[in-house]
């Protein structure tokens, strides 16, 4: 089993009322997979969801993407301005 912890950001954050949930995965789960387990424990995260990027450190990242090892992945929601 890996770890997995998405770090939140904006509204994410206020919904889950918390800046960082960690999951447990099997190795070699994908990012996508990963959003689904997040997703059933915080069904209100899931519009969200589908209009984020993803990231790990610096990078944007695929959500096909395998994650092999414990990692930080960054949920990066919507800004809106004016």
């Amino acid at each position: 089993m890996i770890e997995v912890t998405f770090e939140l950001y904006g509204l994410a954050r206020q919904l889950a009322q918390t800046s960082k949930l960690p999951l447990l995965a099997t190795q070699g789960t994908t990012v996508k997979q990963a959003i689904e387990n997040l997703v059933q424990q915080f069904p209100d995260l899931e519009p969200l969801t589908k209009q984020s990027r993803w990231a790990i450190g610096v990078d944007f990242i695929d959500i096909d993407s395998h994650l092999d090892c414990n990692t930080t992945v960054v949920m990066i929601p919507p800004v809106s301005g004016g």
